[in-house]
């Protein structure tokens, strides 16, 4: 028993040291260090870094928690699968917040069919009965809108608006100058209001609003303690992951003739 437990403690503090390692790394480094020796600690490194935003965009679009950790572990997933190889024109968090919209609406539709197939009397309306917020149905079409951005307008959005980095962080991450960060930030939500506008009613506005309202700290997309770990095991140790996650990162890796960036 006592073995036991100095195993378990020495392998926690080796698991401490090599994160501890990993910190101050760009997500590039990181994503080069898994690609080269699947290295546990710099890929949960990535998910914690992008974890939120990715489940911000799979709870939004699929608005239940079973489904949406389906969509965050597939999403980490093609991450793993595609690391020796991938090559972002922007940054790792538009890429990944790409990959998880396009798992995500995989997923709800997925999720549509087989309440066809089934002939449920239950609609999208009654899965979403205990929703009170108005503008909530306005969110797919928010982040199908958010995707249809270019690159430079995406990034912006994403960093502030989703992953509510400040302007002197995002504008760090990106590379750009805060006056050039503040410029494409307004035209990206600009372009949204327009977009969003034409596809009709007041819902697009109040989508906006709470999409770039200020939130708290505790207002933030924080992900549940368990799923870290598990999509961490599964993309280091190969381990099988639910059957529907599984598929979705199939369909998704098959599918992904639109590229990185």
């Amino acid at each position: 028993m006592a073995s036991a437990a100095s195993g378990n403690t020495l392998r926690e503090i080796d698991r401490l040291f090599c994160a501890g390692t990993v910190a101050g790394l760009s997500d590039q480094q990181l994503l080069e260090r898994f690609a080269a020796t699947r290295d546990e600690a710099a890929f949960a490194a990535l998910v914690e870094r992008r974890g939120p935003v990715v489940l911000r965009v799979c709870r939004s679009v699929l608005k239940d928690e079973h489904a949406a950790e389906d969509a965050f572990q597939a999403t980490f997933m093609v991450l793993a699968r595609i690391a020796p190889s991938l090559r972002t024109r922007g940054t790792l968090g538009g890429w990944l917040y790409r990959v998880a919209y396009r798992i995500a609406v995989e997923a709800s539709a997925a999720a549509m069919r087989r309440r066809e197939r089934e002939r449920t009397v239950m609609t999208l309306a009654a899965l979403r009965g205990e929703d009170l917020n108005p503008w909530n149905d306005w969110l797919p079409v928010l982040h199908e809108e958010i995707d249809r951005l270019p690159e430079r307008y995406r990034a912006a959005i994403i960093l502030c608006d989703l992953q509510e980095l400040t302007y002197e962080q995002a504008a760090h991450e990106l590379r750009w100058t805060m006056p050039t960060l503040r410029c494409r930030l307004a035209r990206a939500r600009e372009r949204l209001r327009a977009r969003l506008i034409r596809r009709g009613g007041v819902g697009a506005g109040a989508a906006l609003a709470a999409l770039f309202r200020p939130r708290p700290a505790s207002a933030s997309a924080v992900v549940p303690g368990a799923w870290p770990r598990a999509t961490v095991t599964v993309a280091t140790e190969g381990t099988t992951i639910s059957t529907t996650a599984a598929v979705l990162a199939a369909k998704v890796l098959k599918a992904m003739s639109w590229g990185p960036g």
